[in-house]
């Protein structure tokens, strides 16, 4: 089954250095908590540029400036292959939530991204993914 996703639209901003494009890709977050332990989120981008992303999290508690995530951000996919971007980042920045029922409102963590590289699957019949081949 394909899903088809609309292209991204541009966010005007005067002092970036990429222009930053909304998105709605799926995206699985590894990170280790304050305490040490291993956590993994599955949120949504909401922006995407040259040099990093905007995710949506109603668990900011577990982000905080500096630290090391990494990303595996599911691309738009056909019928027969699943795509996703794999890449190392750093947390630097998180945009409040000023609504009035903050735990209603995600928040925005802007992230750097560094190295990536990218995986696909074929998908076997049924809709099984197959073993992943990364280039």
């Amino acid at each position: 089954m394909q899903t088809e996703k609309s292209m991204p639209e541009r966010v005007d901003s005067e002092r970036r250095e990429y222009e930053r494009y909304l998105t709605d890709l799926e995206v699985e977050v590894h990170g280790r908590l304050q305490d040490g332990q291993p956590f993994c989120d599955h949120l949504q981008l909401q922006n995407i540029s040259g040099g990093g992303v905007g995710l949506l999290t109603r668990l900011p508690h577990r982000y905080s400036i500096g630290q090391n995530l990494t990303l595996r951000i599911k691309l738009p996919s056909t019928d027969r292959i699943e795509s996703f971007m794999l890449c190392k980042a750093i947390v630097k920045w998180e945009y409040p939530n000023n609504a009035s029922d903050a735990a209603e409102q995600p928040t925005v963590i802007g992230l750097c991204i560094g190295e990536r590289s990218i995986e696909h699957r074929e998908r076997k019949p049924g809709g099984d993914a197959g073993d992943g081949h990364r280039r």
